[in-house]
């Protein structure tokens, strides 16, 4: 897996304006989705905590007062950054579970180890490894 781009500050984008508001919190999202692609998690979480301001933008927007290509827009890049959403969140809950598969066998292999050295006689910590 390639490690995505760094997430770029967000620049505000010109108040009401909800078509250059749809284009970057589309942006942020796609950098979201290509960072759980690669297992970045702090820069999805990056990248989602810079949405979050535009995100709130959005909603506030009067879409009434919004040219009919703006909405346009506006409309197509919150449902692109929905779907980008829930193949993150996918990717998350897959990553979730390796990772609980992986504690699960760790915790496993030291009950195994204990219960072997315990019928040795030997003291357990000799054995294991306390760094982690």
């Amino acid at each position: 897996m390639s490690t995505p781009p760094p997430v770029q500050p967000a620049p505000a984008p010109p108040a009401g304006d909800g078509g250059a508001l749809a284009t970057r919190l589309l942006e942020l999202s796609r950098q979201a989705h290509a960072a759980a692609g690669a297992g970045d998690w702090e820069h999805v979480l990056a990248a989602l905590d810079q949405r979050a301001p535009l995100v709130a933008a959005v909603a506030a927007l009067d879409p009434a007062t919004l040219v009919p290509e703006a909405r346009a827009t506006l409309r197509a890049a919150l449902t692109a950054s929905l779907r980008l959403d829930e193949q993150v969140q996918a990717e998350g809950r897959a990553a979730r579970q390796t990772l609980v598969a992986a504690l699960a066998g760790l915790r496993h292999g030291r009950q195994a180890l204990r219960a072997y050295v315990s019928s040795d006689g030997a003291p357990p910590s000799q054995f294991l490894d306390s760094s982690g």
